[in-house]
C-alpha cells in the first residue's frame, strides 16, 4: 500500500483536530477534584444580567408605521415612565426584515432602532438625556417583550474622536 505526503499530512490534521476538541471538551479541575455543585452554579450565573422591565405596546400598527407616526410603549410596571416614539424612518431591509428608526419623544431626547422579523422585534433604545440604553427584546417565558438595560462596562467601545453630536 503506497501513503503519498498528501495523504499523510490530511490525516495528521484529523487526528490533531480530534485530540484538541476532545483535550478542549474537558473540564478545568485541579488535582483531579470533583467539581462541587455550587461552584458549578456560581460560573454558570450571569453576574450582568439586570432586571427586565416588562412592556406593552400595539405591534399590530407596527407594519403600517410611517415617517411622523408615533408609537407608544407602556410599562407594564406603573411606578417606570412609558415612552412616545416618533417614527422617522421605516425601511425593508430584506424581504421580510423591516427597521423602524425613531426618536424617543425629541432628537435631544433619545433615538431608537428596531428590526422586526414577522411577529418578533428586537433592538436599542438609547435614553441620551438620561444616559440609559436598553435591549428591546421579547420573554419566550413570559410571553411579553421587555426592555433590559444595559451596563455600560459591558459596551465594546472604541477609541476616537469627539462625539459628532452635541449631546453625547
Amino acid at each position: 500500500m503506497i501513503i503519498s505526503k498528501k495523504s499523510t499530512l490530511n490525516f495528521f490534521i484529523i487526528g490533531f483536530s480530534c485530540w484538541l476538541v476532545i483535550s478542549c471538551g474537558k473540564p478545568n479541575q485541579k488535582n483531579n477534584q470533583p467539581v462541587e455543585p455550587d461552584q458549578v452554579q456560581a460560573l454558570s450565573k450571569d453576574s450582568s444580567a439586570t432586571e427586565k422591565l416588562y412592556i406593552e405596546m400595539n405591534l399590530e400598527e407596527i407594519p403600517s408605521l410611517k415617517r411622523g407616526d408615533s408609537l407608544q410603549i407602556k410599562m407594564k410596571d406603573r411606578a417606570v415612565e412609558g415612552m412616545t416614539l416618533q417614527i422617522r424612518r421605516v425601511q425593508e431591509m430584506i424581504p421580510g426584515i423591516t427597521s423602524v428608526s425613531a426618536y424617543v419623544g425629541s432628537s435631544d431626547t433619545g433615538q431608537a432602532t428596531l428590526t422586526v422579523k414577522g411577529k418578533k422585534i428586537t433592538g436599542i433604545i438609547d435614553l441620551i438625556d438620561q444616559k440609559k440604553k436598553y435591549t428591546f427584546a421579547y420573554d419566550s417565558v413570559a410571553n411579553s417583550y421587555y426592555l433590559q438595560p444595559i451596563n455600560p462596562e459591558d459596551m465594546d467601545v472604541l477609541p476616537g474622536s469627539k462625539p459628532l453630536s452635541p449631546n453625547e
